[in-house]
């Protein structure tokens, strides 16, 4: 799959070439349309770890490659400095397992993965030499962890909503080249869990949970250099980091034996880079 969204979107890549080499020059002056829409590559390092006590360990760690895709809309008016934002994150890839099995003994592997994050939200501009920005609105994020260290285990579906709060300042470096930092405030809301031990012995049940709600944070500096009035070539390099608590307990039985477990507090830190073009309309 991680190879399809590379072709695919180096396919939109060279199409959105194609257009802006035919784009006929006009000044760069001239008022942006009220209307962007950005696609990217996303090439990231995903770092995740469960807090357990030694020996028992369950790490995920690995560069991955997704989608980043961005509409949003200014309105016209002056003395409504009101925008829209629209975001959708996918990505899916193996990652280096280093973990161990319920009684602590070592396990190394793969694990199959996909993520899911989509974002709506809505700003207020204060407007000036630095353009800034505050806003919030309402996400929902999946994480589908499958095969946990290889063929023959279990997997699990994480999937929680949460509310951004953040502030972006913008500014002018050069008459074509802008930048950007954007400072956000991630808090979980909703979180749950599917354990779906049935995957590992048919005996087991599948386990549901509430996860513990944290609060994240997420940094992100775009620079875009403007190619024509339509077209911005953009790069956005990023950091985030995710907290998740214990999750609430839950009944496990082999058909025979009941017992309960959870799913233990952890911690995600992300970092890399998206690159693409943006169309302004």
């Amino acid at each position: 799959m991680q190879k399809n969204i590379i072709i695919a979107t180096c396919i939109l890549f060279a199409t959105i070439g194609t257009i802006t080499n035919n784009v006929k020059a006009e000044s760069l002056d001239q008022p942006d349309g009220n209307h962007t829409f950005e696609a990217s590559i996303n090439h990231f390092h995903f770092d995740y770890k469960e807090i357990l006590t030694p020996p028992a360990k369950s790490t995920e760690e690995e560069w991955l490659t997704g989608i980043h895709l961005v509409y949003s809309y200014k309105k016209p008016e002056e003395n409504e400095p009101i925008s829209y934002r629209i975001m959708v994150d996918y990505a899916d890839g193996e990652t280096y397992y280093d973990g161990s099995t319920f009684d602590g003994t070592p396990l190394v592997g793969t694990t199959d993965n996909s993520f899911f994050t989509g974002e709506v939200n809505i700003g207020y501009t204060f407007q000036g030499y630095l353009n800034v920005t505050a806003y919030s609105g309402i996400g929902y994020r999946n994480w589908k962890r499958g095969d946990i260290g290889g063929p023959g285990s279990y997997s699990e579906i994480y999937s929680w909503g949460y509310l951004p709060v953040g502030v972006r300042t913008d500014y002018r470096l050069t008459e074509k080249l802008t930048g950007a930092l954007d400072i956000s405030a991630h808090y979980m809301l909703n979180g749950k869990i599917k354990v779906l031990f049935s995957e590992y012995d048919p005996d087991y049940n599948d386990g549901k949970a509430s996860l513990g709600n944290k609060m994240g944070w997420k940094v992100e500096a775009p620079l875009q250099y403007r190619i024509s009035r339509q077209w911005s070539f953009i790069a956005t390099p990023w950091y985030e980091y995710t907290k998740i608590g214990r999750g609430s307990d839950f009944l496990l039985t082999d058909g025979v034996t009941p017992f309960i477990a959870y799913e233990p507090a952890s911690k995600t830190k992300q970092y890399g880079v998206n690159i693409g073009f943006k169309a302004h309309f």
